[in-house]
């Protein structure tokens, strides 16, 4: 081959050797950068926290959320004359039990009956699908008792005699207690249309 040739190839490689290599020191060390601007980032898309003002806005959000679950918690919805209400969540008492199926939370007075079947007052039941409450009173006087499960009631509940009064609740005590006064709706001391018994409010 030509040495002149062979001179002339190597300064031209050589020559592009370091055209190429001068553009990639540039590239890399000099040129300015170029930012891309796009309608939305992508890493907010898909992590609504990553922009500060939307993380804002989330977090009050959920702030909202978290502050509307606190009020409604420790609740459940009763069944009333006129619709439903939420009251205190009492079937969470240490002293509440379940039917075996589950369907109905039990309250029984007083705790130890279950020694003795004799000694059993009355029972609070709720039922989460009927929404209602039965009151069951297993002993005379029923008066006595009817009062005695009703405070009961009104202090797990939280609620007021008024307030009680407008619950869609049957009252009841079987035949076996008293004949007279069995198969009725007794209703709570004091209020309208209710049974009344020596020693009951008025109001």
């Amino acid at each position: 081959m030509n040495p002149r040739n062979t001179l002339l190839i190597a300064t031209v490689t050589l020559t592009l050797l370091l055209v190429i290599g001068a553009g990639v020191m540039y590239t890399l060390f000099f040129a300015p950068k170029k930012t891309v601007s796009s309608p939305s980032d992508y890493f907010s898309s898909l992590l609504p926290f990553s922009n500060s003002k939307e993380s804002s806005a989330t977090l009050s959000s959920d702030q909202d959320t978290q502050n509307d679950i606190m009020k409604t918690s420790g609740t459940i919805p009763l069944r009333t004359l006129s619709g439903v209400i939420e009251v205190r969540d009492f079937t969470k008492d240490i002293d509440v039990a379940t039917t075996s199926e589950g369907d109905a939370f039990l309250i029984a007075f007083p705790k130890e009956f279950e020694f003795s079947d004799t000694d059993l007052q009355y029972e609070i039941s709720y039922v989460p699908d009927e929404q209602r409450i039965y009151l069951s009173i297993f002993k005379e006087p029923i008066g006595d008792i009817r009062r005695r499960a009703s405070d009961d009631l009104m202090q797990r509940l939280r609620v007021s005699l008024h307030e009680l009064c407008t619950f869609d609740t049957l009252v009841v005590a079987p035949r076996w207690v008293n004949q007279y006064y069995a198969d009725k709706n007794l209703g709570f001391p004091g209020c309208p249309g209710a049974v009344k018994f020596q020693g009951d409010l008025t109001f």
